[in-house]
């Protein structure tokens, strides 16, 4: 809990995420370039199933299933993005 993954992409685009090989529940939201969460996701433990963004996005953030429900976050929401451009 509190806890998750950013995944950071360098151009918008559909992205697709399976569960292989993670035995932990997640949801995933699929974020804009602009930081507006355009979709979420609930993931299932193990599956071979992909989740796709039907959208084009740059992120992608997965945290433990039901966390975005449990923070009141949602589609339309949108995330203050401040990152280090100029860190390597």
């Amino acid at each position: 809990e509190g806890t998750g993954m950013l995944f950071i992409f360098k151009k918008d685009e559909k992205l697709s995420f399976w569960m292989k090989n993670t035995p932990t529940a997640l949801s995933i939201a699929f974020i804009s370039s602009t930081g507006e969460i355009r979709e979420i996701y609930d993931m299932t433990p193990f599956s071979l199933a992909p989740v796709k963004s039907t959208v084009s996005v740059r992120y992608a953030l997965e945290v433990p299933r039901g966390w975005f429900d449990r923070v009141n976050i949602k589609v339309g929401d949108t995330l203050v993005l401040d990152f280090d451009t100029h860190a390597q």
